[in-house]
């Protein structure tokens, strides 16, 4: 503590701290950092628990994450699979539509040709 006046700069003062009031004081602080690292080593297993449980999920999760696109890699196989098939059928089918569609032609031309009367070439008789 200083005092200070309008004309003399600030003189110290000295203040005496009495010995037991140091232990004291000192063993309160001992308390309470000696409780601070026990919360703190506290706080650090529950976090490290924590960390591990986290860890323990993440690894489930992956596990899960990766049969599911097991399984939705062998469902899209799948269909891709019956998918060229379809196409196939359908390229099958096309075919034999245009088959079917040439002996349709031809059945068509044979008819019309069975239609059409035969040219007979008559002779004229001439009067005369």
């Amino acid at each position: 503590m200083t005092e200070t006046t309008a004309t003399q700069p600030a003189q110290p003062q000295r203040v005496q701290i009495s010995p037991i009031a140091m232990a004291n004081e000192a063993r309160a602080m001992n308390d309470f950092l000696t409780e601070q690292s026990l919360r703190n080593a506290n706080d650090k297993v529950l976090l490290m628990m924590k960390i591990k449980e986290m860890e323990l999920a993440a690894e489930e999760q992956s596990k899960i994450h990766k049969e599911e696109m097991t399984r939705i890699t062998q469902e899209r196989d799948q269909v891709m699979q019956m998918y060229e098939g379809a196409c196939q059928k359908i390229k099958d089918i096309q075919s034999d539509a245009m088959n079917v569609q040439h002996q349709l032609n031809e059945a068509q031309a044979e008819i019309a040709a069975l239609k059409t009367p035969p040219v007979v070439k008559r002779r004229v008789k001439s009067n005369g």
